[in-house]
């Protein structure tokens, strides 16, 4: 779908999407590609709309037609103009998946064989002929849209007999334009419609200078976004330019940082320069050169701002022009960089959210990125730096956000370009790369930078890095199976991590013992080591270091078939399956859910003759494998081979005493089920009573499987009928926003009900207003 104006192209295919809903059963999926100018970033923009991530050593986009070649699903990808070279790859992924429809939005085509163009046209305009009456002029869409944007202006504006000839003659000179009407009907603030026609008229001309190969309408519409630019202040000029840096919007507080007078990233709010920005900004949405982007989120936070696209680019070229852009993006990488440590020390706190700072980052995602490409652009040693700093900064974040490829990529370029100096930057970005080079089962080069930087670890003569290096390269040499050599190496880590009494790390290292220990089959050390780290972790307040340890003590203490500690296996488990949905952790939810299919054939074998009768407890055990193979195939994650090693061990157990019929039956049942439906299977009795039990903290009651709503959307439901937003309620739950809108629309469809009120007086009818959870 080509034209000149976003606005109305987009505008037009997701009402083209949102009508063919019914014609798609795998669902419609937007997929907004305004933010990123790199082509090689939208296979892993699309994959993370659909939340597919790459397997080790298989490219994403295989992953991704695997999982999409049985689907019958529409994506639609929305601005793909910047990005036109990505083309390629399109066919590639219809040839793959017959039953997939790709609606594509751009202003130029991308001229691929199986592109069908459809050119969207500018907004209805009444004819120059006869008399013109306000209401029949009121049904063409662009005197519609002038209407509807004039009135948010000018509250008193009306179109009448007397101004509807000059109002048709404005949407006529802007071409019919949504984003040009919505520019010039700003201006009814302040002048008529005949007076934005005089001023139309002077002059109205092809910008010079523009693209000759741009459509004509586009160089219009720059004509129309460059009457608006020259009738701001000069104070409004300058903010408008430095606002073009921001990537995917920004905060009032990123915009004062990176925009005021003195470049002084860390201004206070207070400060006259800061007020300015603020009174500029209030300027620029007044006339609708910015706009609000967070209508809905959080009552009692500040705006989130943002530019149409092609204003930004406007933006972009005249801070180009000014001569002040390195500047401006040299505050603007500075501001992040800060904000990431910001949020790695509120990570790194005894006792802090994780996932509360990584939500807090989310926003910002663009402007990360935006920052690091700059940075790397450079090619100079000290923003080389500061690129590896951001990166080391927001490390948790990126881990979560950023495809492994990708990461490993920006560790790769910054050593590349870093000075040999930095040996410090280098030791940490040899061991990240490391891990994500393990992680990708490129086992080779995880080897190798770990130890380069133990080599430099010990020319820094440093015990701490020297400790660090150590678990890095023990973590790659246990999984290729040199036990020996990996614990003798933890076991010097330790004694480094005691000597400088670092909690944290001492946690992390014991629990890798107990893995050293377990790949073993030494179930009752791998106990001891993962205790004493569950203990510690619980002291520091790691809610990721709990959930590992929780996962692993489980496994450990089933394997010993003791009666007492398979009960403290199956609560452990529990608990580490909802921690992991907490998360989002998929690979930690399938790891929890193995744990707890062998905890079920624990069971059994205790129950001595029995074990093969209990067809129900078996089925069980089949679901919760199903359930983790699903997860870990969309998510294109791996388990730790002890883990994958139970788990095919014990999945073969279970069929053996099933039957292949019974066996297949149950596990498809499981497979088919989504992540927030983990937590109900696994606390499922085998009697499958009404009533479910569900570990909580103190204070918290049973909930009830009502309506066949997830315990997570029950509980979602419950805060909804309170009236909380879904910020507010992912904050409460120390979720993600974009997973309390999921549950919120999950519970909805099973309800079978449209709006969040209808949602609010059901779960009200539940009694739920008063004790939602």
């Amino acid at each position: 779908m080509t034209g000149p104006g976003g606005v109305g192209k987009t505008r037009l295919a997701l009402q083209v999407a949102e009508e063919l809903l019914e014609e798609f059963p795998d669902g419609v999926y937007l997929i907004e590609l305004a933010p990123i100018a790199d082509p090689d970033l939208v296979i892993p923009t699309i994959a993370g709309v659909l939340q597919v991530s790459e397997a080790p050593g298989i490219p994403l986009i295989d992953t991704l037609n695997e999982q999409l070649q049985d689907k019958c699903s529409l994506l639609v990808l929305d601005n793909f103009e910047q990005i036109l070279p990505a083309g390629s790859v399109l066919p590639e992924l219809l040839a793959a998946c017959p039953d997939l429809k790709l609606l594509v939005t751009s202003r130029s085509p991308m001229r691929l064989r199986a592109e069908r163009e459809f050119a969207v046209s500018p907004l209805a305009i009444p004819e120059p002929k006869g008399p013109v009456s306000a209401a029949r002029s009121a049904h063409f869409g662009a005197v519609a849209l002038f209407i509807q944007r004039a009135g948010t202006a000018h509250p008193g504006f009306e179109l009448t007999d007397a101004n509807a000839s000059a109002v048709i003659e404005v949407c006529r000179r802007v071409d019919g334009l949504p984003l040009a009407i919505e520019l010039v009907a700003a201006h009814t603030r302040l002048l008529s419609p005949r007076s934005i026609l005089a001023r139309l008229t002077h002059p109205l001309h092809l910008l010079e200078g523009g693209p000759l190969d741009a459509p004509d309408r586009h160089q219009t519409m720059r004509d129309t976004i460059e009457w608006s630019y020259r009738l701001l202040s000069e104070g409004e000029q300058r903010l408008f330019r430095r606002l073009s840096v921001f990537v995917g919007g920004f905060s009032l507080r990123a915009a004062e940082a990176v925009c005021n007078e003195a470049g002084d990233i860390t201004i206070e709010v207070d400060h006259p320069q800061a007020i300015e920005v603020l009174e500029g900004l209030e300027a620029l949405v007044d006339k609708n050169l910015v706009r609000r982007l967070d209508q809905t989120e959080d009552k009692d936070s500040d705006a989130r701002l943002g530019m149409l696209e092609t204003v930004r680019e406007y933006a972009s070229e005249q801070l180009e022009e000014s001569g002040e852009v390195e500047a401006v993006r040299r505050r603007h990488a500075d501001y992040f960089i800060a904000l990431a440590q910001e949020a790695q020390v509120g990570m790194e706190t005894t006792g802090s959210d994780e996932m509360h700072w990584i939500n807090w980052l989310s926003p910002d995602e663009s402007n990360l990125r935006a920052a690091l490409s700059w940075l790397f652009e450079q090619r100079e040693p000290a923003a080389s730096e500061d690129a590896l700093r951001l990166l080391q900064a927001a490390n948790k974040f990126w881990d979560r956000r950023a495809g492994l490829d990708e990461f490993l990529g920006w560790l790769e370029k910054g050593l590349a370009q870093v000075s040999p100096e930095a040996r410090l930057l280098r030791n940490w970005a040899l061991r990240k790369g490391s891990y994500l080079a393990r992680m990708l089962s490129d086992y080779p080069k995880s080897r190798d930078w770990a130890e380069r930087a133990l080599a430099i670890a010990r020319e820094l003569d440093d015990k701490l890095q020297v400790a660090e290096a150590l678990s890095a390269l023990s973590q790659v040499v246990g999984t290729q199976g040199e036990y020996d050599s990996a614990r003798s190496m933890m076991e010097e880590a330790l004694e480094i991590y005691r000597e400088l009494g670092d909690p944290f790390p001492i946690a992390g290292t014991l629990h890798n013992l107990g893995e050293m220990a377990r790949y073993q089959g030494d179930h009752a050390s791998a106990e001891h080591y993962y205790r004493e780290s569950l203990e510690r972790f619980t002291e520091q307040g790691s809610k990721s270091g709990v959930l590992f340890a929780s996962t692993n003590l489980g496994h450990s203490l089933y394997h010993q078939g003791n009666r007492e500690k398979v009960a403290e296996a199956k609560a452990s488990l529990v608990k580490a399956v909802e921690l992991a949905q907490e998360l989002e952790g998929v690979r930690m939810v399938a790891e929890a859910l193995t744990g707890l299919g062998g905890v079920i054939l624990a069971e059994l074998r205790l129950a001595g003759e029995a074990a093969g009768q209990d067809l129900e407890a078996l089925q069980q055990a089949a679901r919760l494998y199903g359930l983790a193979s699903g997860l870990l195939e969309r998510s294109g994650r791996h388990m730790i081979p002890a883990t994958q090693a139970d788990f095919d061990r014990n999945a073969a157990a279970t069929r053996a005493l099933l039957g292949d019929k019974a066996f297949n039956a149950a596990w498809d049942e499981g497979r088919a089920m989504a992540v927030d439906q983990a937590l109900e299977l696994a606390t499922r009795e085998y009697s499958h009573e009404t009533e479910i039990s569900k570990p909580r903290g103190r204070g918290r009651s049973r909930m009830r499987a009502v309506g066949g709503l997830t315990h997570r959307e029950y509980e979602v439901a419950a805060l909804v009928v309170r009236g909380m937003t879904n910020a507010e309620i992912a904050r409460q739950l120390v979720l993600s926003v974009r997973t309390v809108d999921m549950h919120v629309a999950n519970a909805m469809q099973k309800l079978g009900v449209r709006k969040r009120t209808e949602l609010a007086a059901w779960a009200a009818r539940q009694g739920l207003s008063s004790d939602p959870v």
